[in-house]
């Protein structure tokens, strides 16, 4: 008889959950819901499920941030980020933080099932609903230089490092409102929508200048 596989989901939106729960219930052990991170840490410790699943927008935690001390103190604990970002360059980075299994929240069950039993496999796994290459149209090799004030790649660059707004403020000696402004004005001048477009602008920036 197979071992039972338990699977844990740390997902803060009720609905996305739940729809989580029941649609691997049949085939795997739920250990419970976790909606937030002190929740999560306290569920890991108590339920030791074999595969975590983790939003990247995981309240007002970024769940890129958690990954690296969830290996440090489950070495076993298998994590799949299951994420409305479909991005490759996320994806890369998640994968570099630590992760085992990327799944875009728009695929479907048997996509998550199989990234659940991969990354039990020890391999990894990148859902084929993530695009790999970047789209005509799509984010160009930025340059910080271009528009951006010496404080503001200072920011950018710290944000690429993973670093949040209380990290770099500490770094820069301000306060988390005047990086916060920054931030702003960083989405401004590089006329980004959100602040996950600043984010992946930021690694992207990274990724291209280290």
């Amino acid at each position: 008889m197979d071992p039972i596989i338990k699977v844990h989901i740390a997902e803060d939106h009720t609905l996305m959950a739940e729809g989580l729960r029941l649609s691997l219930a049949g085939t795997f052990e739920v250990t419970g819901i976790s909606a937030s991170a002190a929740a999560m840490r306290r569920d890991l410790a108590e339920l030791t499920p074999d595969v975590l699943l983790l939003d990247l927008s995981f309240g007002k935690t970024n769940g890129l941030k958690l990954i690296r001390g969830l290996i440090q103190t489950y070495p076993d604990l298998k994590i799949v980020i299951v994420t409305m970002h479909s991005d490759a360059l996320l994806a890369e980075t998640a994968f570099k933080a630590g992760a085992h299994g990327f799944v875009p929240k728009d695929s479907g069950t048997a996509d998550l099932i199989l990234a659940i039993n991969t990354v039990l496999a020890g391999e990894q796994y990148l859902s084929p609903a993530v695009p790999t290459d970047e789209e005509p149209g799509g984010p160009q090799a930025p340059s910080l230089t271009t528009g951006l004030s010496f404080r503001q790649i200072d920011v950018l660059t710290m944000m690429g490092d993973g670093k949040n707004s209380e990290a770099i403020a500490e770094a820069l000696g301000v306060s988390v409102a005047t990086v916060t402004y920054h931030r702003q004005r960083i989405r401004a001048a590089l006329g980004l929508a959100s602040e996950w477009d600043l984010l992946r602008y930021a690694i992207l920036a990274k990724s291209r200048f280290k």
